[in-house]
């Protein structure tokens, strides 16, 4: 143990009572830092001994001996229960304190100091709401981040858990690199348990455990982006396929209209004749509304189909042909009000978007 842990009883003879007897006190000093304590005894200044700080057994009173050497046993108890907080301490999260110390001789309740015992505590608060204004999924991703960290605690460090004034920035490094090759998380899933992390030690900072945040300049590992939008090459590839059945070309076709349009289904869906306009200058344009949040109107210069071959799509009734530099909207046969279903995105993916080895989906053409 260290040279620096002290145990010393005494009695306190400035509150002495009425019966003549002075409170045993308890103090534990550990590197420079003191915790004190009331054992709940008392003896007469007479029958202690500062010295050993113990009482002192002597005379002939049989009766008093016995109180005497009760006490003693006691103190002695009290000394035990404070060397095995000690060495629990060191042993398994290799942090202790006089404050610590103190608390499990009394058996007084503070707020948990390290991270496991913290992780726990939140836990077991969490499990109570679930159903009431938390879900069972983040529950259980809150339960595998905490065995995540006590896995890299037995790892790492050897340890069942940690102090939380020992958690620092090269902490929060080692278990994202702990994360990334050992157990092989992608940056998406490891952000997850970091981002749990931090969430503890916040609430370590907020119950005044932490006197400061120690991840301050951290930031989490920017996934890669996958790009979502088509080449000209791929979109060109999709345009000239001879596809086996109408309901694939008209697929394709909504497509390829979404993308020169930037329309999205939605809009595709209200478009009409009176959204054709003509400006001043003879030229043909689309004027929609965005079916977004927005609401935004959406103006679509008209272009020709010289440049990018006649497109077919379709709304509901109805057929839009691109032809002749602008828009003309002809009527379809009743029977074929589903056209514009078949340009659903599940048909995009199992239809022609083996193609340009990509999933397809409205929103995709828009890029």
């Amino acid at each position: 143990m260290r040279s620096t842990f002290r145990l010393l009883f005494y009695i306190n003879r400035q509150k002495i009572k009425k019966t003549g007897k002075c409170p045993v006190m308890g103090r534990i000093t550990l590197d420079g830092k003191v915790g004190q304590y009331s054992t709940g005894e008392e003896v007469s200044p007479e029958y202690w001994d500062a010295g050993k700080g113990r009482a002192a057994v002597h005379g002939k009173d049989s009766e008093m001996t016995a109180e005497l050497r009760k006490l003693n046993r006691k103190l002695e108890e009290l000394e035990e229960k404070a060397k095995a907080a000690y060495k629990k301490n060191v042993d398994s999260t290799g942090y202790v304190s006089a404050e610590l110390i103190k608390n499990a001789v009394t058996g007084k309740t503070r707020p948990k100091e390290t991270l496991l015992a913290l992780f726990d505590e939140h836990n077991g608060e969490y499990a109570k709401r679930v159903g009431v204004d938390r879900t069972r999924h983040t529950y259980v991703r809150y339960l595998t981040g905490r065995r995540h960290l006590y896995d890299f605690l037995q790892y790492k460090y050897g340890a069942e858990d940690m102090a939380l004034r020992s958690v620092d920035m090269r902490f929060i490094e080692n278990f994202h690199f702990y994360l990334s090759t050992v157990r092989r998380l992608k940056t998406v899933s490891l952000n997850d348990y970091l981002i749990l992390l931090c969430k503890i030690v916040r609430l370590a900072v907020k119950r005044r455990i932490l006197g400061r945040y120690p991840f301050t300049g951290y930031k989490l590992e920017t996934p890669p982006k996958l790009h979502r939008h088509l080449t000209g090459e791929q979109l060109a590839k999709l345009m000239a396929a001879n596809l086996p059945t109408y309901r694939l070309c008209h697929t394709r076709d909504l497509f390829v209209f979404s993308a020169f349009t930037g329309l999205g289904r939605a809009e595709m869906a209200e478009l009409s004749e009176s959204h054709i306009v003509t400006d001043e200058n003879g030229s043909k344009w689309i004027y929609i509304h965005r079916e977004d949040k927005s609401g935004m109107p959406y103006q679509i210069a008209g272009y020709s189909a010289e440049n990018h071959g006649e497109v077919q799509g379709g709304g509901y009734g109805r057929q839009t042909v691109l032809c002749a530099g602008h828009f003309q909207l002809v009527q379809e046969p009743e029977n074929n009000r589903g056209y514009l279903r078949a340009g659903l995105p599940s048909d995009l993916l199992y239809g022609p978007a083996y193609l340009c080895d990509r999933n397809l989906s409205f929103q995709r053409g828009s890029h």
